[in-house]
């Protein structure tokens, strides 16, 4: 009977370690600044702000532009994409909907580190210009 507990408790341990070992979807991403919680990024001449946004896993997230800027952005996650929707595109006047994001496998309080980092790519377009902006991301985080 020892055994058997043994077995069980070194096969949850096994699963355990294979999951957070694994970690969450998304890219390494590199931090450049604080993070904050917040359910909308705002975009100003090619600067998103938060840089890194966290969301907290199954909540909503959107894109909006600063009004005095005249751009249209481009927003596309680089490996894997939280929202599952297509490339963003928005603008002062072309606004964003509101996307709610998933964390990889196991996303919980218990497992924050199986819920992922994901930066994206935003592009700045103007009539006869395009921009690649620093690289922002979106951090989920277990939901609440």
């Amino acid at each position: 009977m020892r055994a058997f507990r043994l077995c069980i408790c070194f096969a949850v341990t096994g699963i355990l370690i294979a999951i957070v070992g694994c970690g969450g979807r998304g890219a390494k991403y590199t931090f450049k600044g604080k993070e904050e919680e917040k359910d909308v990024v705002l975009i100003t001449d090619c600067v998103a702000m938060p840089d890194s946004v966290i969301v907290k896993n199954k909540k909503q997230v959107h894109w909006e532009v600063d009004q005095n800027d005249k751009a249209t952005y481009i927003i596309v996650f680089d490996i894997d994409n939280p929202t599952q929707d297509p490339p963003i595109v928005v603008s002062a006047k072309l606004h964003d909907k509101p996307h709610t994001v998933h964390g990889g496998f196991g996303c919980s309080s218990i497992l924050p580190d199986a819920c992922g980092r994901y930066p994206y790519t935003l592009t700045q377009v103007t009539p006869d210009n395009s921009t690649t902006c620093k690289d922002p991301g979106v951090h989920v985080g277990p939901g609440g």
